[in-house]
This record gives C-alpha cells, structure tokens and sequence, in this order.
C-alpha cells in the first residue's frame, strides 16, 4: 500500500515539470498567432484605406488635384479604423503605355508597434499601395 502511495505522489511531480517545462513553449506560440494576427489586421485595414484613397482619387473632379484627394481619403479611413499611429501617404499620377490615359497610385505606410515587444520578428512599418486607372469622364 505504501509503495503504491509513493508510486502515485511521484508521477504528480512529473506532470506538473512537464507543464512547467511546457507552458512557455505553448504561451510563445500562442503570442505568436496573437502577433502575426494584429500584424495582419492592420494591414487590412490599410489595404482597405489605400485602396479607397486610391478609387476616390481616381473619379474625382476637384480642384485640389486627385492626388491630394486620395491622400485626404486614405488618411481619413485609417483614421476612423480606429487603429493607432498616423499614415505617412503620397500620391503620383501617371500615364502608362499599356493602358490608354492615366493611372493614380496611392501609397501608404505606418509605423507598427508589436504587441509582444521584439520576441517575434515582425516588420516595422505596414506599407500598402493601391493603383486605379483614372476616369476618363471626370
């Protein structure tokens, strides 16, 4: 009886150092995929802000200039996305031999805070680009 009491006792020890040896391999991997999953959402939510930059610029007709509205819209999704940090957004107009008149690129970046701090290698800055041909009956 006493033999199996301690046979017992002691495998309880062992299951509790292999959860303690275990647990920050989990927690890491855990942080990993909360890491990588931010990372992700904020890049689309600035996809989603350039791209809307970009299709407004592209039917616009203000004086200010398309590129300047592209940017205003950008801006101001990211802005409402609720996320945090200020996009750093240019805009360029261009012709390209492929397509008949012009094109509006619009790009954005912002700066990325890890949630984890450095543990996991992640880059700094989110930068989307979104390109729309322009209309031509604007």
């Amino acid at each position: 009886m006493i033999k199996h009491y301690m046979n017992r006792r002691h495998r309880r020890g062992t299951a509790a150092v292999e959860f303690a040896l275990t647990l920050p391999v989990i927690l890491s991997i855990l942080g990993g995929a909360i890491e990588f999953g931010w990372y992700f959402h904020e890049s689309m939510h600035m996809v989603n802000a350039v791209r809307q930059g970009a299709r407004s610029a592209s039917m616009t007709s203000d004086d200010s200039g398309p590129e300047t509205v592209g940017i205003r819209v950008a801006e101001d999704v990211w802005t409402a996305s609720g996320l945090p940090g200020d996009p750093v957004c240019n805009g360029v107009r261009e012709g390209m031999a492929s397509l008949p008149g012009e094109v509006i690129t619009i790009t954005c970046s912002v700066r990325y805070t890890p949630m984890m701090g450095n543990l996991i290698p992640i880059p700094a800055e989110v930068v989307k680009f979104a390109t729309f041909q322009m209309d031509p009956n604007v």
